[in-house]
């Protein structure tokens, strides 16, 4: 039998600035992904990656990238048709939200 544990945190401003920008992300790479047309993670690398570390070079490299995977996903999962819809403060791996 598996249990859920909710604990509170407390609140953490560089956390939420983290989950904020990554959003940011995710929403300029869902927009370049649809006036490009394509869900190619590779495409979606070679389109965004250069622009994105001079716009944030405070943002960890591993993260950017895991953040276009999950925009590359989305994407995919709508095939392109179906606007995409996060939440503001969603977590990291949560923005999938469609």
């Amino acid at each position: 039998m598996q249990r859920t544990v909710r604990i509170r945190l407390q609140t953490n401003n560089h956390l939420i600035e983290t989950i904020t920008l990554a959003n940011e992300i995710f929403r300029w790479i869902l927009k370049v992904g649809y006036s490009n047309k394509t869900y190619n993670k590779a495409v979606l690398h070679k389109l965004t990656y250069k622009k994105l570390r001079k716009k944030y070079p405070q943002f960890p490299s591993a993260l950017l990238q895991t953040v276009r995977d999950v925009a590359s996903e989305a994407l995919k999962a709508t095939k392109l048709k179906k606007e995409i819809k996060e939440k503001n403060r969603s977590s990291l791996d949560g923005y999938t939200n469609f």
